[in-house]
C-alpha cells in the first residue's frame, strides 16, 4: 500500500522549526543609563519570523530600541536602560513548521 502525500504535507515534512542554538542570558543587571543586549542564534527552515515580548506586550523598533535579525543570530539592543525596562523578555521565533521560545530576566540597578 502507497501512501498518498498532498504537496502541502509533504512541504511540511521538509521544514525543520525553529530551535534556539545559542539561547538568550537567563539573567541580565545593567546600570540605569547604561545599554544592553539580548542575543541568541536559532536554526530552522526559512523563512523564520522573530518577534520579541516585554511582560508579555509585543516589542517593537524605537529610538531606544533596536531590534535586527541577520544570519540567524536574534538581537535586541536597548541604548538607555531605565528601570522601566526591567522585566521579562521573551524571544518568539517561528516558521511553518512550528515555534520556538526563549526568555530573558533583565533587571535594571539604580
Amino acid at each position: 500500500m502507497k501512501l498518498e502525500r498532498s504537496p502541502a504535507q509533504l512541504n511540511l515534512i521538509l521544514k525543520t522549526p525553529p530551535s534556539f542554538t545559542k539561547k538568550l542570558s537567563e539573567t541580565v543587571e545593567e546600570t540605569e543609563g547604561n545599554t544592553f543586549k539580548l542575543e541568541g542564534r536559532v536554526s530552522g527552515s526559512q523563512p523564520l519570523t522573530v518577534a520579541w515580548y516585554k511582560n508579555n506586550q509585543e516589542l517593537y523598533e524605537s529610538p531606544n530600541c533596536e531590534i535586527s535579525f541577520k544570519n540567524n543570530t536574534l538581537l535586541l539592543h536597548i541604548k538607555n536602560a531605565g528601570q522601566n525596562d526591567a522585566g521579562l523578555y521573551t524571544c518568539k521565533v517561528s516558521n511553518e513548521a512550528g515555534s520556538a521560545l526563549c526568555t530573558s530576566s533583565v533587571v535594571i540597578k539604580g
